[in-house]
């Protein structure tokens, strides 16, 4: 197969280009290397002397003093109204397409009283937000399953996503008092871990193998598999927050390239991550979900949305600097948006990725490597 890509700029193209003609299984070669145009990644990271004084005085106030005043000022107000805006119109689309009946329905005359959504439920800021808009955007008679994932050594599943999770339902509870919120704690065995992994879930993350797909292909699958004991979700399309930590900078490593190399460090590790997202994650997230005979959306991904996001100043939506509290300052545009939603305890919860708040993942292991159990199946 011959190819013409554009020019390099990113440190992963030649492990993408690997990985295409394994899957493919043919030889790949370059033929001619197309010029980059200058697009949304081209932001002048120079930070104006009013921005850096607005960030660099929320170190001196507790949270909610700091989230009243960036609710205060102007552009700030009119990033979050913008967001809110396109976030409602990505999630209408998404929504709107969805039959009147669950697949236990489909022939039952009287009407489907069962949801038909589901959200991928940790209790963080980015799944709640995706919760309290849907919310807005859908009948009150319908429910919504909000889907927990768990995996424990132990018998208790009381780990962090649960903890989260329990509480983010009570705060969606007193913001959207008419909805009925079906929480549905997923508990996930050892046992059937390593069962089902073996069956099917490695053939479905395949060809990625790293220890970090497998974490986050089985976490995915037993979420979207939607079963707590004897009860399964009715869901028939499940909404999650990918893209979210990519467009706002809501990982460790934002945090560290803020350090390191302030604005412009931070930009361009936002735009390599932004690059990395549909070869790392999309693939294997819908082959996942799909195999439960559910849809998986991605409000977050929405053109316009993604449009908006990216061409803002990194400092205009996300201040990950030591000065501030974690689990505020990444992420700072969408942490405000929660916040002015009335989700003000949501707003503050620390970043945890899922295959550590589901306690999927073990953290002696390097996510970058090769799982092992992937490449047995294999």
């Amino acid at each position: 197969m011959i190819v013409n890509p554009w020019q390099d700029c990113n440190k992963n193209f030649d492990i993408k280009l690997e990985e295409l003609s394994r899957f493919l299984k043919c030889d790949i070669s370059i033929q001619q290397i197309l010029p980059l145009v200058k697009s949304i990644n081209s932001i002048d990271c120079k930070i104006d002397e009013y921005d850096m004084t607005i960030l660099q005085t929320l170190g001196d106030v507790d949270t909610d003093q700091a989230f009243c005043k960036l609710l205060g000022i102007q552009k700030w107000q009119n990033n979050m109204n913008k967001l809110e805006e396109l976030l409602k119109k990505s999630i209408k689309v998404r929504v709107s397409n969805i039959p009147n009946s669950c697949s236990s329905c489909l022939y039952n005359n009287s009407g489907c009283i069962h949801a038909r959504i589901g959200v991928l439920y940790s209790g963080g800021v980015d799944c709640s937000i995706l919760a309290a808009l849907l919310d807005r955007c859908t009948d009150r008679e319908s429910p919504i399953d909000l889907i927990n994932v768990a995996f424990d050594k132990s018998s208790d599943y009381n780990v962090p996503d649960r903890i989260t999770g329990l509480e983010g339902l009570n705060e969606l509870r007193l913001v959207c008092p008419d909805r009925e919120w079906n929480f549905l704690s997923i508990n996930v065995p050892q046992e059937e871990l390593n069962s089902k992994r073996s069956a099917s879930i490695a053939d479905l993350i395949y060809p990625l193998t790293s220890i970090l797909d497998d974490s986050l292909g089985c976490a995915l699958w037993f979420a979207a598999r939607g079963k707590q004991d004897d009860v399964t979700s009715s869901c028939r399309v499940l909404l999650v927050g990918m893209g979210a930590d990519e467009l706002f900078g809501g990982y460790t490593r934002h945090r560290a390239a803020f350090a390191r190399g302030s604005w412009s460090g931070l930009n361009n590790v936002l735009n390599e991550d932004w690059q990395n997202l549909s070869h790392r994650n999309l693939g294997r997230d819908d082959r996942v979900v799909s195999d439960h005979g559910r849809q998986l959306r991605t409000p977050y991904l929405d053109e316009e949305v993604v449009n908006f996001v990216r061409g803002l100043k990194p400092w205009e939506k996300t201040f990950p600097s030591k000065t501030v509290p974690q689990g505020f300052g990444e992420k700072l545009l969408l942490r405000c948006l929660a916040y002015k939603l009335g989700l003000k305890k949501v707003a503050r919860f620390k970043k945890r990725a899922l295959q550590f708040g589901s306690r999927i993942a073990n953290k002696n292991e390097k996510a970058h490597e090769m799982s092992k159990r992937l490449v047995t199946k294999i």
